[in-house]
């Protein structure tokens, strides 16, 4: 066998999945903010009614068929970015077996898994992210040493806002099937909602930075690899 040829698996960049990703997340994040405003109408609406000013019967039907149109676009939207999202991270993790990365915690299936298992779902995803981000970082390109990376704060920042996004949610749901006619309780759901719409705008934000870091942070690496020639012979990771 030839000394030169790796054994490692090959390097996919992940330029063209993060593209993909960062546009579904663009048009999501726009989504959210015409939430946020379709929602601050709601509650301007509800409180005029809640002091005794008459809101239009028109106007209040109106606003519930947008909410269910709003709603439904949000799903769809929600479907295809975290589908593109999920996508784009079992890439990246796969990429790290071509780096050489080795000890690694958690294998390309939690990048799937840790989103859909019940429980595992409020810490696995972060865990997995934080684990990229390390094994990713172009400084260290020591097989065994990239656990010595340092998390960014935008890892746990970015988590924190997209279980705030998913706690809102829940919230705003809940309270609207028990909301029924009740004013205050109606008020409550508009408020969640904007609360929502905001976090989910952040949240996809945030992804986008991270989608963007990670992706340059591995091309970066790849390049430095193979400048050095440490992509020789040798035996692919476990």
């Amino acid at each position: 066998m030839r000394e030169d040829v790796s054994l490692l698996p090959p390097f996919l960049p992940p330029k063209q999945s993060a593209r993909w990703t960062t546009l579904m997340l663009i048009v999501t994040m726009v989504v959210a903010w015409v939430g946020v405003g379709i929602n601050l109408n709601e509650v301007r609406d509800l409180f005029a009614a809640a002091r005794g000013e008459q809101v239009m019967l028109g106007s209040r039907i109106a606003q519930i068929y947008t909410n269910w149109i709003l709603l439904f676009s949000q799903l769809a939207l929600l479907g295809v970015a975290g589908t593109s999202f999920i996508l784009w991270l079992y890439q990246v993790r796969a990429n790290l077996r071509a780096f050489g990365a080795r000890r690694m915690d958690y294998g390309r299936q939690w990048c799937v898994l840790g989103f859909v298992i019940p429980g595992l779902n409020f810490y696995r995803p972060y865990q997995v992210m934080a684990e990229i981000w390390q094994a990713s970082a172009p400084q260290n390109l020591d097989p065994f040493d990239w656990r010595n990376v340092a998390i960014s704060k935008l890892v746990p920042t970015w988590w924190g806002v997209c279980l705030a996004c998913a706690g809102f949610e829940f919230l705003a749901l809940l309270t609207s099937f028990n909301s029924g006619l009740s004013l205050p309780r109606l008020q409550v759901v508009a408020i969640l909602n904007i609360l929502a719409d905001t976090s989910a705008a952040l949240a996809c934000c945030l992804t986008i930075f991270m989608v963007s870091r990670v992706s340059h942070a591995q091309l970066d690496k790849w390049d430095k690899l193979e400048s050095r020639g440490l992509l020789g012979a040798s035996s692919a990771p476990a």
